[in-house]
């Protein structure tokens, strides 16, 4: 049996356009990956925004003036959000220097939040202070629709 003398170039040809073609795959997966990244990072406000936004909800929530010094959040590898050097501007004013909530995956895939766990690192809380806050809960006017739910939130006390 004789083999053509272009046998080595007709099998090369197959193994090339499939080499094309899964290059060409892998280009339009990281250029829609890439484009993903470009969307969430024009949607998803910057912390110090979050921040700035965070300490409106507070003030107007409790009726004192409340100051937020960073707020940082992550979804990777775990769901959590630091609060840092926080303080409520009274007379005896309240102050946290971190505070971190680990969130429920679950739950925000529901659209609800459900802290699972917060961790107070450095807080000054005099007892009198706490009688100066005046918690309102925000009502629900008809025009804005909340997106998500709170939970209720469950407090035990670990010291350690």
């Amino acid at each position: 049996m004789s083999v053509p003398a272009d046998a080595p170039s007709r099998l090369a040809k197959p193994a090339r356009l499939r080499a094309r073609k899964w290059l060409l795959g892998l280009g339009l997966v990281a250029a829609v990956l890439a484009l993903l990244a470009v969307i969430a990072a024009r949607l998803i406000p910057p912390d110090e925004t979050l921040a700035r936004r965070a300490a409106a909800e507070l003030e107007t929530a409790l009726g004192v003036p409340v100051s937020i010094g960073a707020l940082h959040w992550q979804l990777l590898p775990s769901p959590r959000v630091e609060l840092e050097n926080g303080v409520v501007r009274q007379p005896q004013p309240i102050e946290i220097n971190k505070l971190t909530l680990h969130l429920s995956s679950a739950a925000l895939w529901q659209c609800r939040l459900k802290v699972d766990r917060a961790v107070v690192q450095g807080a000054v809380v005099p007892q009198m202070s706490l009688r100066g806050l005046a918690f309102r809960p925000a009502t629900a006017t008809p025009d804005v629709e909340k997106n998500f739910t709170v939970d209720a939130l469950p407090l035990t006390r670990r010291m350690g």
